[in-house]
């Protein structure tokens, strides 16, 4: 995994959760496996964070990250041809940053999406300063 610190997408790295996901109350997922580990359990219950499902057969509920996983295998990873881990790590740690800091995305007004966090980091900046 990737640190946060590079603006890279890194669920879970040493630096811990996105200070946006430990400030809320729950993590939305979907039905998976993925998340039902007693260690990733454990870890939300120690951050004072629930689960929140999405609905059962509607991917709608979880659309962004949903795309994201769909373009990563169509443009990455399913065209690729692995010689080992470390090459698959690195070749998606380059598509991931190129998808964040290069791409611009229609659902984020045609910014990348480092743009767009930074935009809502100095709006919530703005706000806080207001209150």
């Amino acid at each position: 995994m990737t640190s946060m610190a590079s603006g890279r997408f890194a669920p879970f790295s040493h630096a811990g959760p996105p200070r946006s996901l430990a400030k809320t109350s729950s993590f939305p997922r979907c039905y998976g496996t993925q998340f039902t580990s007693t260690r990733f359990v454990e870890t939300l219950h120690r951050l004072g964070i629930a689960h929140r499902r999405t609905a059962y057969n509607h991917p709608e509920g979880n659309s962004y990250i949903e795309r994201f996983h769909r373009s990563l295998k169509e443009e990455e990873v399913w065209t690729a041809e692995y010689r080992s881990l470390e090459e698959a790590r690195a070749s998606i740690a380059h598509w991931i940053e190129e998808y964040n800091h290069d791409r611009p995305h229609r659902g984020v007004q045609n910014r990348t999406p480092h743009e767009a966090f930074l935009s809502f980091a100095v709006d919530l900046k703005n706000q806080a300063l207001t209150v």
